[in-house]
């Protein structure tokens, strides 16, 4: 009798059929917890994201106003405080979700700088007592202009005649006032050459680097130091180089540059070597004019030229080209209208120098594709271009494009030109985010 209560007790003690009710409302709790906290780490995640995307634009067009002169240093702060409200849709400040912290200007190394900062409430970690996380995203950007080399060529030729030199004066006239612009006006860190080209260049202070040939003459042209009585050409005109430093930009030191005695029309305008004066590039490029053929790669020997540091003992005062490396940043732009057909070098003495256009295009080619190598970024403009092969060219001769530059642009006509210079302008003055 006494052992049936015990043994019903024994049996109750011992059931474990409600334990995996217990582990289950458990294991819910936790799972429901962990589902919380991934959706607030999730939100966090995305509001860093915001406010980083946020304030990297609101840095970079605060800079882009103080390298243009728009503001000044002491109305920066509320310029960048006007933009961030305007992209995230909320006023920022004090008691609000969004307040900037560590904001500061450079004056000597020209950066500014900032953070923005938001307290995100949490909802699900309040159960772990967070009830709130503090996100920053902070950024920095160079407002000033760094060591800049640009030359801009432009093809003259009689294919420009009428509307369309009018079109390019205009436009290269656009580009030069915006280059040297703002913070790059009086800087001297931004320096503009100039290359007008067709069947040859007008070197103008540089005429001394040409070895002028005679009909009889053949071979490499001679060095500047040898003993060689040959006077410059009353055009100070240039062809492209002879021998093994056509494709080079050595020193006319290694070997003169040459003038083909079958030259037959040089450009009235003459080349400008690096120079910060706005009025004088302005000047040169409204007086050009056009005619001849298009020996487009005798241009970009020239553009070359006068951004390699191997000519800088052959440039004027003020006009020296820095050395390559990351402390200067070295820009060609190349402007066509038409296919290259110009040639001189390799082209037997008694044949023309006209229809070369597969040996002037190889030789653009060659001499594009060892700039890049030496550092050089490439812009190129085709302007009407109806010749694929003249637009496959500027395709090669321009540097890859990257995901915030394009460097081959093309335009049908003067208005178009007039932006793509613009454009390029823009592009090569870009402010950059350091942080």
């Amino acid at each position: 009798m006494n052992q049936l209560p015990t043994t019903y007790v024994r049996r109750y003690l011992d059931d474990r059929r409600g334990n995996f009710s217990l582990m289950f409302a458990g294991a819910t709790v936790a799972l429901l917890l962990a589902a919380g906290v991934a959706v607030d780490f999730s939100r966090a995640v995305s509001n860093q994201s915001t406010a980083r995307n946020a304030m990297d634009a609101a840095i970079l067009a605060t800079a882009r106003q103080l390298s243009l002169g728009n503001i000044t240093a002491d109305q920066a702060y509320d310029f960048l405080k006007t933009y961030l409200e305007g992209t995230l849709d909320d006023e920022v400040g004090p008691g609000r979700e969004y307040q900037i912290v560590n904001f500061s200007i450079d004056p000597v190394a020209e950066k500014i700088s900032a953070d923005l900062k938001s307290d995100m409430p949490l909802t699900f970690m309040t159960l772990a007592g967070l009830r709130s996380k503090t996100i920053t995203s902070g950024s920095t950007a160079v407002y000033g202009v760094d060591e800049t080399e640009v030359v801009m060529t432009f093809d003259v030729t009689g294919s420009m005649k009428g509307s369309k030199i009018a079109d390019l004066r205009r436009a290269a006239a656009s580009g030069i006032d915006e280059l040297l612009s703002g913070a790059a006006e009086n800087s001297g860190k931004l320096r503009i050459g100039i290359v007008p080209y067709a069947e040859g260049v007008n070197t103008g202070p540089l005429y001394e680097t040409v070895f002028v040939e005679t009909k009889d003459s053949s071979g490499p042209p001679p060095k500047d130091t040898d003993p060689i009585a040959a006077s410059a050409a009353a055009d100070n005109c240039s062809t492209e180089r002879k021998g093994s430093g056509q494709f080079t930009d050595d020193s006319p030191r290694v070997g003169k540059v040459n003038r083909d005695f079958r030259l037959a029309a040089c450009p009235a305008a003459p080349l400008m070597p690096l120079t910060t004066d706005k009025e004088a590039l302005k000047t040169a490029v409204g007086n050009m004019t056009e005619g001849g053929g298009t020996g487009g790669h005798i241009g970009i020997q020239w553009a070359w030229y006068l951004i390699s540091p191997k000519w800088a003992d052959y440039m004027p005062a003020g006009s020296a080209p820095a050395a390559y490396g990351a402390d200067v940043r070295k820009f060609a732009i190349i402007m066509t209208d038409g296919e290259f057909n110009v040639a001189y070098e390799g082209v037997p003495k008694n044949d023309s120098q006209y229809n070369q256009a597969k040996k002037s295009m190889a030789k653009a080619r060659k001499l594009c594709t060892n700039m890049k190598k030496k550092g050089i970024k490439i812009f190129t403009i085709g302007f009407a271009l109806s010749e694929r092969n003249a637009r496959q060219l500027m395709k090669d001769c321009a540097s890859p494009d990257t995901q915030d530059m394009t460097y081959f642009h093309e335009a049908s006509g003067g208005n178009e030109l007039k932006k793509v210079y613009s454009d390029i302008a823009t592009s090569i003055k870009q402010l950059r985010l350091v942080r």
